[in-house]
This record gives structure tokens, sequence and C-alpha cells, in this order.
């Protein structure tokens, strides 16, 4: 059965009720909202790529990677299962226009240094995340432009594997 946005959060979203709710999807809206666990906003991550440093847990379910890299819970949870699901993450009018904002921010931090800006393990789910994005859409420039910022251009190699992309 179909579910739909309630009342209370059509505003909070910037959706109609009449529009579906992604029920796979909306894990992603209310930890970015709430946070989870003892994860953080995407307000908070906003300003954190803005200060160029990540000091808080956000990863997960702002920079999404697909399923099959981590081994925790949480990176299992907010996993992104296949290319359709992507695609309904960057279709989304919320968590897609989030994507490309905090993306963008990227590209103005004054280091081209993932570990100065992010710890080892983020730094990774970042390029798997970026990867991942590139794939799903022909408007890929920005996320290209992040890998060439950060990674040299190179993508990530499990990603393109678990995609079946060579």
């Amino acid at each position: 059965m179909d579910k739909f946005y309630p009342r209370e959060k059509q505003e909070q979203y910037g959706v109609l009720g009449i529009e579906l709710y992604y029920t796979d999807l909306q894990k992603f809206l209310d930890a970015q909202e709430k946070g989870y666990g003892f994860g953080e906003t995407y307000k908070t991550a906003l300003q954190e790529m803005k200060d160029a440093y990540k000091d808080t847990h956000w990863i997960w379910y702002v920079f999404p990677q697909i399923r099959g890299l981590g081994l925790s819970g949480t990176t299992a949870l907010f996993s992104i299962n296949d290319l359709n699901e992507a695609k309904d993450y960057y279709d989304h009018p919320v968590l897609g226009a989030r994507l490309k904002e905090i993306t963008e921010i990227l590209l103005h931090i004054p280091t081209d240094d993932p570990l100065a800006v992010f710890e080892e393990i983020d730094a990774l789910k970042l390029r798997s995340c970026m990867t991942l994005f590139i794939h799903v859409t022909e408007d890929n420039e920005l996320f290209k432009k992040v890998l060439g910022k950060f990674f040299l251009g190179n993508e990530d190699y499990k990603t393109l594997a678990i995609l079946g992309i060579d």
C-alpha cells in the first residue's frame, strides 16, 4: 500500500500531501532533521563542512553509500540498496537538494586533502558516495569535481564492483 506524507511533514519537507512517502528514504530525512543515535543533524553537517572540518557523526545519512561496503549497524541501516534507490534519493526534493548543497560546499574548502577534513573512514565513505551518485545521473559534474579535488578523480573500486561497473 502506498503511503503519503502527513500534513505536519508537508511543510517541513517541502512536499504535497499527494506525494508518495518514500518509506525507504524517510529514515534519511528523519536522521537529517533529528540526528540518529549519537549522530548530528544535517544543519550541523552543513556548518561543519562550511568550517572545513567534520567533527561529529552524520556521514551515513548525509553522504550515503551503496549497501555492502560497511559492517556497522548504522552503515547497514543507511546504505542505499541499489541504483534505483540512489536515483530516488537524488530526485527527492529535500534529500537531493541537500546532497547537492553540501557537496558544492566541499569544492570551496581550501584544501584538497580529504584527511584534513574527514577521518580516514569518512573520507572513504565520501569517495564511495560520490562514486555512487556519478552513476545515478547524467548531471554528475558536481560529484566528479569532488572526486577530482580530493581523490585525483579516482572512483571507489568497491562501489563500482557492487554496481557491476567495470
